[in-house]
């Protein structure tokens, strides 16, 4: 549950990252915290544009890529889930393994 204040801060971490996207277009670290946050709050589309952006930045960043994953795990998108668990797999195969065991105990 979201009251006022922790809205308030909400909205001051998005400003605050956005910000910092400004001055640092080229860190994938920053458009990776930005879409946890969208994420956590049920906010996927722009969840998703950070994680595409952050991957553009770092395409081979298999912690982001295991993010997305997880952000599709939790829309209910199987399917693409899986896509980028394939992705994962020819980079680094024992993480999407892993990836996968923790979430068939879900």
């Amino acid at each position: 549950i979201i009251d006022e204040k922790n809205e308030d801060i909400l909205k001051n971490a998005i400003k605050v990252l956005n910000d910092i996207i400004k001055s640092y277009p080229e860190n994938a670290d920053f458009y990776n915290a930005l879409a946890y946050i969208y994420g956590e709050n049920n906010d996927y589309n722009n969840a998703l544009q950070c994680y595409d952006e952050a991957l553009r930045i770092e395409p081979n960043n298999v912690n982001i890529m295991l993010k997305k994953a997880d952000l599709y795990h939790s829309m209910g998108l199987d399917s693409k889930e899986q896509d980028v668990l394939k992705q994962v797999e020819k980079i680094n195969p024992k993480k999407a393994e892993y990836y996968r065991l923790i979430h068939s105990y879900q």
